[in-house]
């Protein structure tokens, strides 16, 4: 078994704490958590069973995998500042975030109906079920929205006080069955939300949890999750190690034990930066820029509890790089990692230079 290693970052964090605490809000006592999230397990069953690839720099498909093929069932037009989802099944929603407006798509009723969004925020997620459209983003007078599918009514979701001020961002949304994630990022601390989606076009928090950090002036990028893990994608910079790279998984949505996979321009690899990843089973693909695919065999040993529960400064248990199997694609960028719903397979998106995207599928 390999050895793992304690991070020493509280005096880094402290410094980059120090840094941003006269924006922040003192008044932390305005939420009170009604249910506990654990409560509600992982759902295993992705929803639907379409998924979405970018076949070029304008093009996104939706796609079915069928005898052992991906069946493209339609394309869209994209763009450099659009953000998209889909709903497994027939829905396709692309926010273009110079305009704050979404084209909705649905390829069973053969529909194309535009929508603009009422409230002011900078998007940077999207995503889609079979009843709620959700926005999630950077404040300006919201950070996270709802649009009901079937009254056709916008509304804004519950962010507490204390996280609502300036430079604020949900950066990621996740589904959990019936519940809505949604991962805040920017300045210190940061949280996890999650909201439980009822009927009647009620959505209401119920839970956040204080995220861990893993160094100074943190950016989570991603979040996923599987039947049996929740991760977050992040990279750290500090002034004395510089800059780190950081999947950091969970184990399951209580977040009570956790370990890190980092790298930083001091390890024998040097700096990775990293461009995706999935969890599938109990397995971490890791797309890593100039390095190729990265296989990463989650072991149960590795998990460290958390006995800081509250805090935001804490260890996290790293675990070496040494331990993620490295898979390289010569003169080819890995740009994203797309599971297919309800299967081990994934597929890669591949570039040459920016450029002539083709699809790579693993069926482990």
């Amino acid at each position: 078994m390999k050895k793992y290693l304690k991070s020493g970052i509280a005096a880094f964090i402290l410094i980059a704490l120090a840094s941003c605490l006269q924006s922040q809000p003192t008044d932390s006592q305005d939420h009170v958590v009604a249910i506990d999230s654990t409560a509600f397990p992982i759902s295993a069953q992705q929803q639907g069973a379409y998924f979405l690839l970018t076949s070029s720099e304008d093009k996104l498909s939706l796609n079915k995998y069928q005898e052992d093929k991906i069946v493209s069932l339609g394309q869209y037009d994209i763009n450099i500042n659009s953000i998209y989802t889909s709903d497994g099944q027939s829905r396709v929603a692309v926010l273009d975030t110079t305009s704050n407006r979404v084209r909705l798509y649905d390829i069973e009723l053969a529909s194309d109906t535009t929508l603009r969004i009422p409230y002011h925020l900078n998007p940077k997620c999207i995503l889609i079920n079979g009843d709620y459209l959700f926005v999630g983003g950077g404040l300006v007078d919201e950070m996270l929205i709802g649009y009901h599918l079937e009254s056709k009514k916008w509304f804004k979701l519950d962010i507490p006080d204390h996280m609502r001020y300036r430079g604020k961002e949900i950066d990621d949304l996740i589904l959990n069955g019936d519940q809505l994630i949604a991962i805040d990022n920017i300045i210190l601390p940061k949280y996890v939300l999650f909201y439980i989606l009822e009927e009647g076009a009620q959505v209401s928090l119920i839970d956040t949890k204080l995220l861990k950090s893993n160094g100074p002036y943190e950016s989570i990028k991603k979040g996923r999750l599987s039947a049996k893990y929740f991760g977050l994608m992040s990279d750290t910079e500090s002034g004395y190690t510089g800059l780190h790279s950081h999947i950091t998984i969970y184990k399951g949505i209580g977040m009570k034990e956790a370990f890190s996979v980092s790298t930083s321009g001091r390890d024998r690899l040097g700096y990775l930066e990293i461009n995706d990843f999935v969890i599938v089973g109990n397995t971490a693909w890791i797309a890593y820029k100039g390095k190729g695919l990265g296989k990463l065999p989650i072991n149960d040993s590795w998990f460290v509890k958390d006995e800081e529960e509250g805090e935001m400064v804490s260890d996290i248990a790293i675990v070496d790089i040494s331990n993620v199997q490295f898979e390289q694609f010569a003169d080819q960028e890995i740009e994203h990692i797309t599971q297919i719903p309800n299967t081990q397979k994934i597929v890669l998106t591949l570039n040459k230079n920016g450029v002539n995207k083709r699809q790579y599928l693993i069926k482990e």
